[in-house]
């Protein structure tokens, strides 16, 4: 999905060792402006080098997004607020089951609590259950036990 619409050059300066100093816009599909500034050679391709940002940000945009879901979901479990605004919520489960396999107990017991949120056929994509009888057996061997962890703890800390 592409997250840049728009894409410009709003000022190419000049500079007095010949270079050029360019600014860029690049809008994102909710409207917010993304600017770079950098000075470029004089025969420099600046629709080439706009072109390539755009596409960079085409990847790091939905990146950062997942990545402060990931760090909500690490730090509030079930109660994390994940931002759809660039990813899909199947993006996000599909990251944290990737991370889950390797997390340690405190991260495995947030993303638990936090996968426990979400329906069968959210976690049937991502994990792949062949039926509704092996995500329970998933769900009550795993999530449940991770939830009531992440419960304790909150009530534990007041959290």
């Amino acid at each position: 999905m592409a997250v840049i619409v728009s894409s410009a050059i709003t000022a190419q300066i000049p500079q007095k060792d010949n270079r050029i100093a360019v600014h860029e816009i690049h809008t994102d599909t909710v409207g917010v402006q993304w600017s770079r500034e950098y000075l470029a050679l004089q025969n420099e391709d600046l629709n080439a080098n706009l072109a390539g940002y755009a596409a960079v940000l085409n990847v790091q945009i939905p990146n950062f997004e997942i990545n402060n879901n990931i760090t909500a979901i690490e730090a509030l479990g079930m109660s994390a607020v994940i931002s759809l605004l660039y990813t899909t919520k199947s993006q996000t489960i599909q990251t944290v089951r990737n991370i889950y396999a390797i997390a340690s107990a405190l991260q495995a017991v947030a993303m638990g609590d936090w996968l426990n949120t979400c329906t069968f056929a959210e976690l049937q994509a991502a994990f792949g259950f062949p039926n509704v009888a092996a995500y329970n057996a998933f769900k009550s061997a795993y999530l449940t036990p991770q939830s009531n962890t992440a419960s304790s703890i909150r009530s534990a800390t007041g959290a």
